[in-house]
C-alpha cells in the first residue's frame, strides 16, 4: 500500500486515524527531527491474518532530562513535575538521567510509565552532513545534537537517531592558536604552489601553538576541507577554496593533520553557517579576567588557555589564570555548561603588557649539577641539562643547540612538549636567610648582595629545594630544613651582622614574593659575606 493509505491511530483517542504521511515526515534527515517525534512507539496491527499490515498504532512518547528528584516527585525537562504517586518505573531514575515518560492515555494502566534511557559511551567514528557514525552504525542526529569525529560522549539513541550528545572527552585537544599567516608583499595570503608548477593548488606557512604547549611552523593545505587555491577570491569552488580564506583568521581554530603532514584548519565560530565549537557549547568574547572568573564564567582548572603579551604567546591552563589579578583582555573563549552554569574550558586572551601575566606559575626551576652539554639527535645537536628540582633529579633538553648556564648555578625552564625552553638568563640570587617560619605561605628575612635585609613572602606555589653546594649536588630536605645563615664575628667575638649567604632565592617578576629557595645544606655558598643587617 501507499503511505497515504495506512491509518495512524493513538491508543485510547477517538479522534480519527491520522495518515502515516504524518510519522514519515517527523523522521527528518536535516538535524531537526523533534525528539519526542522520532522516540514514538510504533505497533504495526494485521486485522484479517493476511500477512499485511492493515492499520498502525502509534503512542506519543515524551522526552526529557530529569532535572531534580525529591522524596514525592520529580522534574523532567521540557515535561515538568511528575509526582510518584502518578507514575511507574522511576525507582532507578536519579538526577540528570534522561528518561522516557508515556502518558497514562496511551497505556493500559491508570499512571504516566517513566523509562530511563539507555546510555551508550562511545566515541564518534566519523560524521557528515547531519550524522554520525557509532561504533559501525550510522545514526541521524536530532533537534540540538552536534558531534566531532574523535569525540567521545554519553549518547540517547533511539532507532536511528542520536536524541543527546553529552560529551565525555572533549576534542580540546584538537583546538590550537593559529598565530599568523605568512603573507606576500602584496598583501595576499603567500601560498606555495611548487617551483616550476602550473598546479593552482598549494600550501601557506603558518604559526601554530598547540595544546601540549608546543608551538611550530606548519603548513596548511586545507581550510574547512577545501584545497588552497593560489587566488585572492575566497569563493568555495569544487571542494576548492582561495587561499585568502587566512587572511586575518588569527584566533582558535580546529585542525586535522593529513597523512602528508600538512594541515586541514578551520575557525572555531558560533556563526550560523560556520559552527564550529570544538564540542563545547558556546564560544563568546572575553574582557576581563577577575575573581577567578573570565567575565562571569567560572574557569575550569585543566581549561586550556593561550595568552598573547607585546612579546610573547604562553599555553597556560585554567588553574594559572584563575590566579591572576583584574586583568583587563580582549579575546574569545569556549564555554561548556555544567549544572546550568557556563565554564571556560579554552580561550584565546590578549594582554596589553610585555609578559604574560601568571606565566611564572608555569616557570620550573632547577640547580645544575654538571656543565650542559650537547647530545646528537636526528634532528641536529641538543643542549643537555643535568639538574636537581623540587621533583628530584631529572636531564631536560631544549631544542636548541644554544647552552645556558654551568654547574652550580640555577635555571629556570618551560616545559614544550618533549622539550624544555631554558631561560637565557641565569636566575637566581645569593641570598642569606636570617630568618623565617618556615611555612609554605610564610615569609623569610633576607640579605641580598649589598642590601640591609628585608622580609619577603613566599608565593603560594614556592618551591623549596635542598642542594650541596661544595659538591654541585642535590641534596634531601624540605621547607621545615632550611637553616638559618651563619652570621660573622669580630676578633673580639662581638657580631658584625654580617652573613654569609646560605641560599638561592627567585622571585616573581614583580619582584615582592619568592617563588622558589635553593639552600645549601651545609649553609655557606662561598667565603664571601653578604652585607651587613
Amino acid at each position: 500500500k501507499a503511505a497515504n493509505a495506512f491509518g495512524v491511530y493513538y491508543f485510547g483517542d477517538d479522534t480519527a486515524a491520522t495518515k502515516l504521511d504524518t510519522l514519515t515526515d517527523a523522521a527528518k534527515t536535516n538535524g531537526t527531527a523533534d525528539q519526542k517525534e522520532v522516540a514514538r512507539s510504533i505497533k504495526l496491527v494485521d486485522n484479517d491474518g493476511d500477512g499485511n499490515v492493515d492499520s498502525i498504532i502509534s503512542n506519543p512518547v515524551s522526552f526529557g532530562q530529569v532535572t531534580y528528584v525529591g522524596t514525592s516527585s520529580m522534574t523532567v525537562k521540557n515535561i515538568g513535575s511528575l509526582k510518584f504517586d502518578d507514575i511507574s518505573g522511576y525507582e532507578d531514575v536519579a538526577k540528570d538521567d534522561y528518561v522516557y515518560v508515556l502518558d497514562a492515555d496511551y497505556n493500559s494502566s491508570d499512571k504516566d510509565i517513566v523509562t530511563k534511557a539507555d546510555i551508550t559511551s562511545a566515541t564518534v567514528e566519523a560524521t557528515r552532513a547531519n550524522e554520525a557514525r557509532v561504533d559501525g552504525t550510522w545514526y541521524r542526529w536530532a533537534n540540538g545534537v552536534e558531534v566531532t569525529t574523535g569525540s567521545s560522549y554519553d549518547m540517547v539513541i533511539c532507532g536511528n537517531y542520536i536524541l543527546t550528545a553529552d560529551e565525555t572527552k572533549g576534542s580540546l585537544e584538537e583546538v590550537a592558536l593559529l598565530s599568523a599567516v605568512k603573507m606576500a608583499d602584496n598583501n595576499n595570503v603567500d601560498i606555495d604552489t611548487g617551483i616550476g608548477s602550473l598546479n593552482k593548488e598549494g600550501t601557506v606557512e603558518a604559526r601554530m601553538y598547540f595544546a601540549d604547549g608546543t608551538n611550530t611552523t606548519v603548513k596548511i593545505s586545507k581550510y574547512d576541507g577545501n584545497k588552497l587555491l593560489d587566488i585572492a577570491d575566497i569563493v568555495p569552488n569544487d571542494g576548492k577554496v582561495g587561499a585568502n580564506v587566512l587572511k586575518g583568521k588569527e584566533g582558535l581554530v580546529t585542525f586535522s593533520k593529513l597523512a602528508d603532514g600538512t594541515y586541514d584548519v578551520k575557525a572555531v565560530s558560533n556563526a550560523d553557517g560556520s559552527k564550529n565549537l570544538a564540542g563545547c557549547d558556546d564560544y563568546v568574547n572575553a574582557s576581563k579576567v577577575d575573581d577567578s572568573k573570565i567575565d562571569s564564567k567560572l574557569i575550569n582548572d585543566d581549561a586550556v588557555i593561550y595568552v598573547k603579551a607585546n612579546t610573547e604567546v604562553k599555553v597556560l591552563t585554567g588553574a594559572t589564570v584563575k590566579n591572576w589579578d583584574t586583568t583587563n583582555v580582549t579575546g574569545k573563549v569556549l564555554t561548556v555548561n555544567k549544572n546550568g552554569l557556563p565554564y571556560v574550558a579554552a580561550g584565546y586572551l590578549v594582554v596589553n603588557q610585555d609578559k604574560v601575566p601568571g606565566a611564572t606559575s608555569d616557570t620550573k626551576y632547577g640547580y645544575l649539577t654538571a656543565d650542559p652539554y650537547l647530545v646528537k639527535t636526528d634532528d641536529g645537536n641538543k643542549a643537555t641539562y643535568e639538574v636537581w628540582t623540587s621533583e628530584g633529579a631529572k636531564t631536560l633538553t631544549a631544542d636548541t643547540s644554544n647552552r645556558v648556564g654551568k654547574s652550580g648555578e640555577i635555571i629556570a625552564y618551560t616545559i614544550n612538549g618533549n622539550f624544555v625552553d631554558v631561560e637565557n638568563n641565569v636566575v637566581g640570587k645569593a641570598a642569606a636567610i636570617i630568618g623565617t617560619n618556615n611555612e609554605a605561605k610564610g615569609v623569610a628575612e633576607l640579605t641580598i648582595g649589598d642590601k640591609t635585609s628585608d622580609t619577603y613572602s613566599f608565593d603560594d606555589d614556592c618551591v623549596f629545594v635542598a642542594i650541596d653546594a661544595s659538591e654541585k649536588d642535590g641534596a634531601e630536605g624540605g621547607i621545615g630544613s632550611i637553616p638559618t645563615a651563619e652570621e660573622l664575628f669580630d676578633k673580639d667575638g662581638k657580631a658584625t651582622g654580617s652573613y654569609y649567604a646560605n641560599a638561592y632565592v627567585i622571585f616573581n617578576d614583580d619582584g615582592d614574593k619568592i617563588v622558589a629557595v635553593f639552600y645549601d645544606v651545609d649553609n655557606q655558598l662561598s667565603s664571601t659575606p653578604l652585607a651587613a643587617k
